[in-house]
C-alpha cells in the first residue's frame, strides 16, 4: 500500500467537506461527495474491463468534469492514465495510441476511431457512461494494492525524435508536489483555483490535486475565456478566484490586454508561475496592477521533475538582472554538472520524490541520467544554472539549445527582457537564423505592441544597439499582431523560425 496517497488524502477532504463544490464547469458543478461517487463507480468499471493488472487507460476529452472523473477514477482504480489533448494532430495521438496500447479509452464517440486494436472505448455522451458512473447500485469495493513506484500516470511530451516521449510519473511523486503546495500556499476549503493548464501539463497537477485534497473548488476556466485576456480578467473577478498558476506568457498577456485596472481582484490572494522565464519587466509591470498584499512564486522544473524549486519574490532585491528560481523543495537535493572545474554553471541535475521513473517504453535508460558524489542517480534537465551564496539557484537557459553568434555565447531572454522595456511593446521573442554564406548566423525578433507604441522597426533597433553588445543585437524586426504561443501557453519558436526563414 502507499504512504502517499492521493486518494487517501482526497477521500479525507469528501468526509469533511463533502456538500462543497470540487469541480465547477461552465456546464456543471460537482459537489465532492458527486466526484467521489461517481469516480468510485467509473474506476469499479475500470477494474472489472481492463484486460490486465498493467493496463493503461487513455484519457482523451476536453478539459471538462468527466475529465476530472476520469483522472479521480483511474487512481482509485489503480490503473496508470495519460491524458491525451483531442486537438493534437492526428499523428502525434497516433503515435502516443501506438506505443501504449490503452486497454481503455475514455474519449467522445465523434472519437472513437482513433481506438487502437482491442482497446474498449466509454464515452461520456454515450449511454453506458450514465449507468457506469450514476449506477443503481450504489457500493463500491475497490481492490487496492499498489505501492509508491507504482505508475500513477504518463504526461508526454515533445520527444528530439519528433515522436512524443512519455514522461512516467509514480504514485509517491504524483503525491509529492501537490501535497507541498498545498501547505506551503496555504490552500484551505474557502479558496477557489482557476485552471489554466491542460491536463497534458504538468502544471495541471496543482490544479487538480493540491485543490481536491484541500477541500476547495477547482475553477475549469473555458477555453474561449482562456484565450482571451480582458475575458479570463473579468473571470477571475466574476468567480473571485483566489489561487491562479499559469505560464508567464498568460500573465503577460492579462496584464497588457486584461483591463486589470479595471477589475475587482480582491479575492486574488496567490499567483504561481512556471514554465518558462518570467523578464523582471513584465513581471513588475504585472504584479503593479494587482493588489499588493498577493503573494507570487516563480516555481520551477521541466516535467520530468515537476517542480523542483521556488521563489518568492518577496524575495527581489533592485540589484537582481533575471528572476531566480529559488531554492530546492524539501527533500530534492541539486547540483550541477561543469563542462570545466573554472565554470560557475553547468547543467542542473536533480534528485528528489518527485523525479520521473523513466520514459515509457525506454524506463530509466539513455542519456538523461547521471549520479551524484554519493551514487544516487540524478535526472539532468539540460537546464544551465549556478547556485548564488544566498541559496537561491539561477537559471541560465537551455544547455542544448544555447545559441551562439559569431562566436559569442547568447541568452535570447537577454535579448527579450531588452525589448520588453520598450514602452509599447506587449510581447517578444527572439530566434536565432542559421545562414550560409558570409554573414553567418542572425537574430531575428518579432514583437507585438501597443497602438500608441512610438518606435517603429528601425527605433526598436537602434535601442536594442544602446542597451546590448553589437553581437546581441537584432538584425531584423517583426511586427505581429501576437507572439504565436504553443499548446502548452509558451513561445513557439519553430513557427517563429519559420517565419524568420522566409
Amino acid at each position: 500500500m502507499s504512504n502517499f496517497d492521493l486518494v487517501a488524502d482526497f477521500k479525507r477532504a469528501v468526509a469533511a467537506y463533502g456538500g462543497n463544490t470540487a469541480v465547477w464547469a461552465s456546464d456543471r458543478e460537482l459537489t465532492y461527495n458527486q466526484l467521489d461517487q461517481e469516480s468510485s463507480a467509473l474506476a469499479t468499471w475500470m477494474q472489472s474491463t481492463r484486460k490486465s493488472a498493467d493496463g493503461l487507460l487513455g484519457i482523451m476529452l476536453p478539459k471538462s468534469t468527466e475529465a476530472v472523473i476520469s483522472i479521480i477514477a483511474a487512481l482509485k482504480a489503480e490503473m496508470p492514465y495519460a491524458p491525451i489533448d483531442p486537438s493534437w494532430p492526428s499523428p502525434r495521438r497516433t503515435s502516443i495510441f501506438e506505443q501504449s496500447g490503452f486497454d481503455i479509452l475514455v474519449t467522445r464517440k465523434r472519437m472513437a476511431q482513433f481506438a487502437q486494436g482491442s482497446t474498449r472505448v466509454i464515452s461520456p455522451d454515450g449511454d453506458e457512461w450514465d449507468n457506469v458512473v450514476r449506477p443503481a447500485e450504489t457500493s463500491h469495493r475497490l481492490a487496492s494494492s499498489a505501492g509508491d513506484k507504482d505508475l500513477a500516470y504518463i504526461l508526454f511530451t515533445s520527444g528530439s525524435t519528433g515522436d512524443p516521449k512519455g514522461v512516467c510519473v509514480s504514485r509517491r511523486a504524483a503525491h509529492y508536489f501537490p501535497d507541498w503546495a498545498r501547505n506551503e500556499f496555504q490552500i484551505q476549503p474557502a479558496d477557489r483555483i482557476a485552471s489554466l493548464a491542460p491536463f497534458t501539463f504538468d502544471l495541471s497537477t496543482f490544479d487538480l490535486f493540491s485543490t481536491l485534497c484541500a477541500g476547495a473548488a477547482v475553477y475549469l476556466v473555458p477555453e474561449t475565456t482562456k484565450m482571451l485576456p480582458s475575458s479570463l480578467s473579468k473571470f477571475l473577478q466574476d468567480q473571485r478566484i483566489t489561487t491562479i498558476y499559469a505560464v508567464p506568457s498568460n500573465l503577460g498577456l492579462l496584464s497588457s490586454r486584461g483591463l486589470l485596472e479595471k477589475r475587482d481582484l480582491g479575492a486574488l490572494r496567490t499567483v504561481l508561475f512556471a514554465g518558462e522565464v518570467f523578464p523582471l519587466p513584465l513581471y513588475r509591470e504585472f504584479a503593479a496592477k494587482l493588489p499588493k498584499e498577493i503573494r507570487y512564486c516563480n516555481l520551477y522544473g521541466p516535467t520530468e521533475t515537476n517542480v523542483c524549486t521556488y521563489f518568492d519574490t518577496s524575495e527581489l532585491t533592485e540589484t537582481d538582472a533575471a528572476m531566480p528560481i529559488g531554492r530546492a523543495l524539501p527533500g530534492t537535493s541539486l547540483f550541477i554538472e561543469r563542462d570545466n572545474d573554472t565554470d560557475s554553471e553547468g547543467e542542473l541535475c536533480a534528485i528528489g520524490p518527485a523525479v520521473m521513473s523513466g520514459y515509457w517504453g525506454h524506463g530509466a535508460d539513455g542519456n538523461y541520467w547521471t549520479t551524484d558524489e554519493n551514487g544516487d542517480r540524478a535526472y539532468r534537465t539540460g537546464d544551465q544554472a549556478s547556485q548564488r551564496d544566498d541559496g537561491n539557484w539561477l537559471y541560465f537557459g537551455r544547455k542544448d539549445n544555447m545559441v551562439k553568434v559569431w562566436g559569442y555565447r547568447v541568452e535570447l531572454g537577454e535579448i527579450e527582457s531588452c525589448l520588453l522595456g520598450i514602452d509599447g511593446i506587449e510581447q517578444a521573442a527572439v530566434v536565432k537564423v542559421s545562414r550560409d554564406g558570409a554573414f553567418g548566423d542572425s537574430l531575428v525578433a518579432f514583437v507585438a505592441a501597443a497602438a500608441t507604441i512610438k518606435e517603429d522597426a528601425r527605433g526598436i533597433l537602434k535601442i536594442c544597439k544602446s542597451n546590448l553588445p553589437p553581437y546581441m543585437c537584432p538584425q531584423q524586426v517583426h511586427f505581429l499582431e501576437s507572439v504565436p504561443l504553443s499548446h502548452n501557453g509558451k513561445i513557439d519558436r519553430r513557427k517563429l523560425l519559420a517565419i524568420a526563414e522566409q
